[in-house]
Parts: structure tokens; C-alpha cells; sequence
């Protein structure tokens, strides 16, 4: 079963002066992420300029501030990773006095809203990952698999609910599968149901073919 949720992510530049180019997007540690049942995983929330617009990220300023909120926007099922918690990135959004807002946690919705010490010269500019390309990291956010086996779909800033048109939308995929345990289990129960079976074809046989009265 697929299992979809959204996240809203709203970024404040220093100057509200930034061009109107789509090279900005998330990376997430991975492209994609298995999950035993029940089990969770921190997932890192980077967000990546590239081209023209790592080079306005520091021309004009830096971040000031940053939300995302993960919402759920389908019904809850039993094989669904949900987010359980989010911790806002505070080395770099540093605002003593204006600490971070938390959405959450709940089973349904988790978020936060971070901000650049006002005093500083600059907002936050991130680190250069490569030629032409910069990130900045917003926090991580930790999600829990479900009960069953199945897979969930996480839409970034998805256009009908995004907050900044800016930011290009992405997914990531978490996929749930069984414990390996279980599936050697199943494997063991299926050889000796066989054998058990073959083993009484044998003796059933054995039996039709011995004399009568022997």
C-alpha cells in the first residue's frame, strides 16, 4: 500500500529582492531509504542552490530564517512512516532570543520554524558541496516505519501547498520490508512442510504396496 504526505517549506531571504529561478531543491542523505517494520531512521533536510542562485544565496545575504512542516495527508494505515520528531539545525539558526517554534509532534503533522541571529552582519549562506552548488542544512527529521511492510512517498514542497514557489518540488521513498528473520522462518516452515509431505506420499505408498494379511 502507498502512502503519501507533504511537506510546506517556506524560506525567508535576507532581502526579499531574490530572482525568480528554480535551482533550488532537497537532498535528503539518500535518494531513498529501507525500513524494517517499526523501525526508524534520522533523515537529514538539506536544501541545495545550484547555478545562479548559489551565487545570489551569497550576494544577497544569506537565509534568515526557515519553516517546514510535514503534514499527513492520507488516511493513516498500519504500513505508513510517519515523522515522529524534527530538531531545527541551531549551529547555523542561531537567533538567541527567538528559538525555534516546533509543530508537534503528532502522528499526523510535525514542523518547525528556525531563525538567523538578527544581529549577525549576514544570514545563513550555507557550505559549498561543489562546483556552482550550495546547501544548507535545516534540520533532521526523524520517521518510523510502521507494523506491516509497504511503502510511503514524501512530497517536498509540493506546488499545491508549498510556501515558497521558489523551492523545486521532490519526493523520497521509504520502502518497509520484513524482518530477515521472519523470511527465514517462512523459508524453514516451508522445507519441513515439504519434507513432512514427501516423507507421507513414502509411507503412504509403502503401505499400499505391502501383501495382504502381512
Amino acid at each position: 500500500m502507498r502512502f503519501k504526505m507533504i511537506v510546506s517549506l517556506l524560506v525567508t531571504m535576507l532581502t526579499a529582492q531574490w530572482p525568480a529561478r528554480a535551482s533550488i531543491g532537497f537532498s535528503f542523505g539518500a535518494p531513498a531509504y529501507e525500513l524494517h517494520p517499526q523501525e526508524s531512521v534520522i533523515v537529514p533536510l538539506i536544501l541545495r542552490f545550484t547555478d545562479a542562485d548559489a551565487s545570489d544565496l551569497l550576494a544577497q545575504g544569506g537565509l534568515l530564517s526557515a519553516a517546514v512542516r510535514v503534514a499527513q495527508t492520507a488516511t493513516s494505515s498500519s504500513d505508513a512512516v510517519t515523522p515522529v520528531t524534527i530538531v531545527p539545525n541551531t549551529v547555523d539558526f542561531d537567533e538567541p532570543i527567538l528559538t525555534p517554534i516546533l509543530l508537534g509532534p503528532s502522528p499526523s503533522e510535525v514542523g518547525l520554524w528556525e531563525f538567523a541571529d538578527i544581529t549577525r552582519l549576514l544570514g545563513v549562506q550555507g557550505q559549498e558541496s561543489g562546483l556552482g552548488e550550495r546547501t544548507i542544512k535545516l534540520g533532521d527529521i526523524t520517521f518510523v516505519a510502521g507494523a506491516s511492510p509497504g511503502q510511503t512517498t514524501v512530497t517536498f514542497t509540493d506546488p499545491s501547498v508549498s510556501l515558497d514557489a521558489l523551492i523545486l518540488p521532490s519526493t523520497l521513498t521509504f520502502t518497509v520490508v520484513p524482518e530477515p528473520g521472519s523470511q527465514t522462518l517462512l523459508l524453514i516452515l516451508q522445507v519441513a512442510i515439504m519434507h513432512f509431505g514427501d516423507h507421507a506420499s513414502r509411507s503412504a505408498r509403502r503401505r499400499t504396496r505391502m501383501p495382504v494379511g502381512s
